[in-house]
């Protein structure tokens, strides 16, 4: 009986972790760094170097309808 609760906790451990992990790596992420010759951020470009110093956000692209979004603190 206990083998079998362990199996099926680690099958759904395994499957959650996966399905997480998924969904995470299909969003649209973006990495934006800090450039002071236009005092704003510009998208990072593959093979970028960034220093430790740099002040870089990971942002996510949203798709907006056209009447807007209200952002609501909750």
């Amino acid at each position: 009986m206990i083998e079998a609760i362990f199996i099926a906790y680690c099958a759904g451990y395994i499957t959650g972790s996966f399905l997480r992990g998924a969904a995470y790596e299909r969003q649209p992420w973006r990495f934006l760094r800090w450039d002071p010759t236009i005092f704003g951020y510009r998208q990072v470009v593959h093979g970028t170097h960034v220093n430790e110093h740099d002040k870089v956000f990971i942002a996510l692209e949203l798709n907006i309808p056209e009447e807007g979004l209200t952002y609501e603190d909750r």
